[in-house]
């Protein structure tokens, strides 16, 4: 296996963590918003939300749950108005 500080190189990483699925980014529906991350090697993923883009002030922070594949993701009812 060959490792730097940003990726690892092997087949058993590509095996357990090469993610196929074209549902990356934060889709909406009319159940909700739903924001997913392929983040294979953290521990923890973080998902902060601002009203006016990242200049703005942060004003929600939310833990990511780990999925499949190394993805991490987090849903909310609350946003299902529209993406912000």
């Amino acid at each position: 296996m060959k490792t730097n500080a940003l990726i690892t190189y092997s087949k058993a990483f590509d095996d357990e963590f090469v993610y196929n699925g074209k549902d990356l980014g934060s889709k909406y529906s009319k159940e909700g918003t739903i924001f997913k991350v392929w983040c294979p090697l953290a521990d923890r993923v973080e998902l902060h939300l601002y009203k006016d883009g990242s200049e703005s002030v942060q004003y929600a922070a939310y833990d990511m749950v780990p999925g499949e594949k190394g993805t991490w993701s987090w849903r909310s009812e609350e946003y299902s108005r529209k993406v912000i």
